[in-house]
């Protein structure tokens, strides 16, 4: 029988965030921690896979950068799905031309261009997930871009 996701027990939703440049992963956690997420953040598919493999019921959904450094977002997202196939899933992309042809899998996927604002990540986990508990969302300056 699956489990909840870990935020039963704090309130929190776990998120798993994988992307590739350090400082936009370390802005990401920190704008996500305070909209009231929890974050386990990988810069590789292999971390991000090995985090989730552990225990995947911890998780109430994932953040993907499509161009990572040694798997494709999309392998990465099935790999996932095929544990959990309705995990809830956020897919980012600075590629250039926008990816704009990517079909999304399931309900549950959602695709945001960088660059973008930290709270157009919160507004699409925000449709995909409950409201986490917490500290009440924060609202990103325009000159804030991921």
């Amino acid at each position: 029988m699956a489990s909840e996701p870990e935020q039963a027990v704090s309130g929190q939703p776990l998120l798993l965030l994988v992307e590739d440049e350090p400082a936009l992963r370390t802005l990401l956690v920190r704008f996500l921690e305070r909209a009231g997420y929890r974050l386990e953040a990988a810069g590789t598919a292999a971390e991000a896979l090995a985090a989730y493999l552990e225990s995947p019921h911890r998780f109430a959904a994932a953040v993907l950068d499509l161009t990572l450094p040694d798997m494709p977002g999309l392998a990465l997202l099935d790999a996932l799905r095929g544990v959990h196939p309705t995990l809830p899933i956020v897919l980012t992309s600075g590629a250039a031309p926008p990816v704009r042809s990517v079909a999304l899998p399931g309900p549950e996927a959602l695709f945001l261009q960088k660059p973008f604002l930290p709270a157009r990540l919160v507004e699409a986990l925000d449709t995909l997930l409950p409201a986490p508990e917490g500290p009440p969302q924060l609202s990103s300056s325009p000159s804030t871009t991921a």
